[in-house]
């Protein structure tokens, strides 16, 4: 997963949002709990606003395969 999330990053750089779009979704499918939770505040720090639909996906995931901790991180975050 970390792959992904790497190759997603610099292609983000690149200004290749789609194809970074790609590997994250795909990230966000395969991952566990802990990359998960890793990701999700890797990815609220990227300054991106097209980005702000699967920060949302990965903490609604987070929170269906967590803790309450989870579920307070993605109550946080819709609020």
């Amino acid at each position: 997963m970390l792959h992904q999330v790497q190759a997603a990053g610099v292609l983000l750089a690149q200004g290749r949002f789609d194809e970074a779009l790609t590997w994250l979704e795909r990230a966000l499918e395969h991952g566990n709990l802990n990359f998960l939770r890793s990701a999700r505040q890797s990815l609220r720090q990227v300054p991106d606003a097209r980005l702000a639909g699967l920060v949302l996906a990965y903490h609604r995931r987070a929170a269906e395969l967590g803790d309450s901790s989870d579920r307070q991180a993605l109550d946080a975050l819709s609020a």
